[in-house]
């Protein structure tokens, strides 16, 4: 059983690689690289959310190939990257880009991260400075009683004690 469906995982394998390398067989090597940097720039739609060429790479499906083939028919059709990045958002949509683009509204994608960040760390900075300012400098007598306390933690503990026992007897009333 085992060694069947391993016979066919390879062969499947060595499919995809013969049908990928003969889609770019007819490719000069500049235009070779063309290819890959168009595929890395690319949005596979399979649903795996990686790039065309990393999907090609990784899971060979079929929604990559297509695209990549759809890369080789521009290319062999004289396009440069812009024209082709162009082409593919015009037929696919803003979604097929790997990232979004710098202008418009997504410009707000490339910004909204850092100034949120920026704006979180102002009102931390803020409300830790507000927290500093309201809270007491500990005096000369405190910190004499306190240096007392140390020395004779009995003390510390009666006047705890005393002040809890107060509270409760607040609530009690």
């Amino acid at each position: 059983m085992y060694p069947r469906i391993i016979q066919v995982t390879v062969l499947l394998l060595a499919v995809s690689v013969l049908a990928l390398s003969t889609a770019q067989a007819g490719l000069a090597p500049d235009q070779k690289a063309l290819m890959k940097k168009v595929d890395s720039q690319l949005a596979c739609y399979c649903g795996c959310s990686l790039t065309v060429s990393d999907c090609r790479v990784s899971m060979t499906c079929g929604e990559s190939a297509k695209l990549e083939k759809e890369v080789i028919s521009y290319i062999e059709a004289g396009l440069d990257e812009k024209a082709i990045l162009a082409k593919m958002r015009e037929k696919y949509g803003e979604t097929i880009l790997a990232a979004p683009t710098k202008e418009g509204f997504n410009i707000t994608a490339w910004t909204f991260p850092f100034l949120a960040i920026a704006l979180g760390g102002i009102i931390a900075f803020y409300y830790m400075k507000k927290w500093k300012a309201t809270t007491p400098e500990m005096t000369g007598a405190a910190t004499v009683a306190s240096a007392a306390d140390r020395a004779n933690p009995a003390n510390a503990s009666d006047e705890y004690d005393s002040r809890v026992e107060e509270e409760l007897n607040k609530l009690d009333q």
